[in-house]
């Protein structure tokens, strides 16, 4: 999984840095795929093809990469040998960001589940997330 999104965001960070036109990304991606990718990307039709966000949505859910996935990873995360504080600080907060990518205002925060255990990992880094903000029961 880490392999396929490192791949994904090395690729957008190239074609937004070479200034391709992103109408264009799902169509220098194709020939990049290889195995599951390939076979998410084979299997869509036309206009889905030509669209990175659906090229990129079928790849990940081949991979079953999602919010879900990203839940599981930030509540199990612990310090990993040789891992700094400062990475493991790192790595919970950029799995708490995919986790809540949605929850993008404190009105949809306060309204997903995953508010209480951002609120207890990241108090002073979370904004918007207050003593207000409490989980969903």
């Amino acid at each position: 999984m880490n392999d396929i999104v490192a791949y994904l965001v090395t690729f957008e960070r190239l074609m937004t840095a070479y200034e391709v036109p992103e109408n264009r990304w799902a169509f220098k991606l194709a020939p990049q795929l290889s195995g599951r990718a390939q076979q998410a990307y084979a299997v869509l039709n036309g206009e889905a093809a030509s669209s990175y966000l659906e090229v990129k949505e079928a790849i990940l859910g081949q991979y079953n990469v999602n919010e879900e996935t990203y839940r599981q990873r930030f509540r199990m995360a612990s310090m990993k040998t040789e891992e700094t504080t400062r990475e493991l600080r790192v790595r919970i907060e950029d799995l708490a960001k995919k986790w809540t990518k949605d929850c993008d205002t404190v009105d949809k925060l306060q309204g997903c589940d995953c508010a209480g255990t951002v609120h207890q990992y990241r108090p002073s880094r979370c904004p918007g997330v207050g003593a207000g903000a409490q989980p969903k029961h």
